[in-house]
């Protein structure tokens, strides 16, 4: 990303990655990430380890889960760094992630400890949630989003998501 050897300078700076469907985090496979692409190159990665958040933390390391953390501690350092693992599935849809989750836990932590950007490498077709779910993540984002609070989500490494022939709208 060629951020070089540029560091946040704000001490309340927070960022955190959110990881669903079996994902879980690794202190040990971080710091092997860290010792391959950040030491060698005199790279500040992240801030210290990440805190661990959620009901889903440990566990065998899922490989989304740990691309995210690594690659959000490999680009922002000296920036803390949170990992928030839930376990389930949306009872909405049982392929979907349960965001609801995350959402609750994310409305009830306060403005001061709470993240100011998540960052989320999943999505569904926008189609596999009902009208009602739909709305209220949809309220709990609008909510995130007075607080402050960035949410990045699926970067799209499906491409245009056609099926069909036709465009098939992601979400959330």
């Amino acid at each position: 990303y060629s951020v070089g050897d540029a560091v946040g300078k704000a001490p309340a700076n927070k960022q955190a990655v959110t990881a669903f469907l079996g994902q879980h985090y690794s202190h040990d496979a971080l710091q092997k990430f860290w010792d391959r692409y950040c030491s060698p190159e005199g790279l500040v990665c992240g801030k210290g380890l990440p805190k661990l958040v959620g009901d889903a933390t440990s566990g065998t390391p899922g490989v989304e889960g740990m691309l995210d953390i690594e690659s959000m501690t490999g680009v922002a350092g000296n920036v803390e760094s949170e990992y928030w693992g839930f376990a389930g599935r949306s009872p909405d849809d049982p392929a979907n992630e349960p965001f609801m989750k995350w959402l609750g836990l994310l409305s009830s932590t306060s403005d001061e400890l709470v993240p100011k950007l998540f960052s989320t490498s999943y999505g569904e077709d926008e189609s596999s949630w009902s009208k009602p779910a739909a709305q209220r993540l949809n309220v709990e984002f609008i909510k995130a989003g007075v607080r402050g609070i960035s949410l990045l989500f699926a970067a799209g490494d499906e491409g245009a998501n056609c099926k069909g022939g036709r465009f098939v709208a992601e979400g959330p």
